[in-house]
């Protein structure tokens, strides 16, 4: 803490006041002075979590409106650290949206808006981020859940090797929720797309659909 600017008598002070000295060196490591770190170990607020807000941007102010709002410190500093600030922390909050997942989002590149539109439309947001963890845009997995393909399938499907025009076929071709965790699971063992439709669906004609545009186009 003295690397900090900690003195010998607040040290001592936060020890006498049954503080962790790590966690005060912590606070105090990213900015906060002497009295902030008491003030927000008198509130209740662990000051290690604290620190790491502050290692993100948040100043003494911010951090005690989150704090006196519920929202969980280690959560909200995750936030700040992927570029959500403290009024787009306190809006994703207000919605009823966790932070765990509003942070991860965040970290794999979603903006706030974009993960209130996929909140908005019905999209579990611990869905939706780990559909963007696996590469997936906001535009395809809106796509996805406009035709009523549920994420978590979707998901499944592109992380297991599926594209995104693959993943929204299975669910056009394929009915059913087991069926949709079949084709998952065989993309997972290195099966093609037309081969894991065509094992679940052995009916399934990949050229029919093209026979029928064709068809269509000629007016037969």
């Amino acid at each position: 803490a003295r690397e900090y600017g900690a003195t010998h008598k607040e040290i001592l002070d936060a020890h006498n006041k049954d503080i962790d000295l790590n966690y005060y060196n912590n606070a105090r490591r990213h900015g906060a002075t002497h009295n902030q770190a008491l003030d927000s170990d008198s509130k209740g607020i662990n000051l290690y979590d604290y620190g790491d807000a502050r290692e993100y941007g948040a100043t003494h102010k911010e951090i005690l409106d989150a704090h006196n709002k519920g929202i969980d410190l280690n959560s909200y500093g995750f936030a700040r650290k992927y570029g959500a600030t403290h009024n787009e922390i306190l809006d994703s909050h207000n919605k009823g949206i966790d932070l765990n997942y509003y942070g991860a989002a965040r970290a794999y590149g979603a903006t706030h808006n974009e993960i209130l539109d996929a909140h908005k439309q019905g999209v579990d947001v611990s869905d939706y981020q780990t559909s963007r963890e696996f590469g997936s845009t906001h535009d395809e997995i809106m796509e996805a859940h406009n035709i009523g393909m549920p994420i978590v399938y979707y998901t499944h499907a592109i992380a297991n090797g599926a594209n995104h025009e693959e993943a929204l076929d299975s669910y056009k071709q394929l009915a059913g929720q087991r069926n949709l965790q079949d084709y998952g699971y065989l993309r997972e063992e290195g099966i093609d797309h037309t081969s894991a439709i065509s094992a679940i669906k052995p009916d399934y004609n990949p050229y029919d659909e093209i026979f029928d545009i064709n068809k269509n186009k000629l007016g037969g």
